[in-house]
């Protein structure tokens, strides 16, 4: 659904058609979730109620017979059904091989896009400006013009239209953790990834082949700051969406620079890691930065090497 005070989608009678026309030849048409009672849209998909082919599973806890040896499936059926003869027929007018086909990407005005923390000036997330920016995951939104109502809507909701996104995400108190960012239709998952600390984050004397490697592939693709030491520390995300126009790229683009540390934040923790004796970071104005997505404990997963803390204190033990 859009989000609240969008406009109405301009396609969206056309996109629940397209669904329809998807679900009409299949034998067995499973949802997850919670048992539902679909009434009568077994009948508005099928045109006919008695085949009784939606079912519903609530999330794993179901019976297989739902979908294994159904006998519901018909292959000269789903050879004649509208769909597959419309294909045909919009082939053969186009001259064949393929020509008549609308690719998903192009009917449905589906796209992607990258966006990274530059190279030559890597920056952390500020956390608390990055929970800020992170909405509208799922949401439709309005489509068609870019009116003044759905500009307001997209300034509030930048990720509006993204359905899939998945990267790696530096957070100012993230010294040694990056984050996992995962989110599929509405919800988003932020992982922080101690099996995979930076690699500038581990002694060089500890590393392994793969670590070395993995600078060495860094360095060639222009990835590893040696300025102020960061290393391969950086932030990187995929997007898929419907519409992803260029402005609304820009929107995301603008959004999460925008989330960055900005040059007086930077400096300070520049000059306080450059101060800093003996353990990196005691006192590091970064690692102070409230917390906003792992329960205020964000510093104290993130900042230290894993497996660190444990060494600590077992030397301190042997004191």
């Amino acid at each position: 659904l859009p989000p609240e005070g969008a406009e109405p989608r301009h396609k969206k009678v056309m996109q629940v058609r397209e669904l329809m026309k998807k679900l009409n030849p299949a034998a067995q048409v499973l949802v997850p979730g919670y048992d539902f009672d679909f009434g009568t849209a077994d009948a508005d998909v099928h045109g006919d109620s008695k085949q009784g082919k939606l079912g519903s599973a609530k999330f794993a806890d179901f019976d297989i017979a739902q979908v294994m040896n159904t006998g519901k499936f018909n292959m000269e059926e789903a050879q004649m059904s509208a769909g597959w003869i419309q294909e045909l027929e919009n082939d053969l007018k186009a001259g064949g091989a393929g020509k008549g086909h609308t690719p998903e990407t192009e009917e449905y005005g589906i796209g992607s896009f990258v966006w990274r923390t530059q190279a030559k000036d890597p920056r952390p997330f500020h956390p608390e400006r990055l929970a800020k920016v992170l909405t509208g995951f799922g949401d439709l939104g309005p489509g068609g013009e870019m009116t003044p109502a759905a500009k307001e809507v997209l300034a509030k909701n930048v990720f509006v239209g993204v359905v899939r996104s998945k990267g790696q995400l530096w957070l100012a108190y993230g010294h040694s953790v990056p984050i996992s960012i995962h989110t599929a239709g509405r919800q988003l998952e932020l992982t922080p990834n101690r099996g995979s600390p930076f690699v500038a984050a581990i002694p060089e004397e500890e590393w392994t082949e793969d670590e070395q490697q993995g600078k060495e592939e860094a360095m060639e693709v222009g990835r590893w700051d040696e300025v102020n030491g960061f290393g391969d520390r950086a932030s990187e995300l995929v997007c898929i969406g419907v519409e992803l126009t260029d402005e609304r790229k820009q929107l995301i683009t603008d959004a999460l620079n925008g989330a960055l540390l900005n040059d007086e934040e930077m400096k300070a923790g520049i000059e306080a890691f450059k101060s800093q004796s003996g353990k990196p970071g005691e006192d590091h104005p970064w690692k102070a930065y409230a917390d906003p997505f792992f329960g205020g404990d964000g510093a104290a997963i993130c900042w230290d090497l894993p497996g660190l803390e444990e060494d600590e204190e077992d030397e301190e033990e042997d004191a």
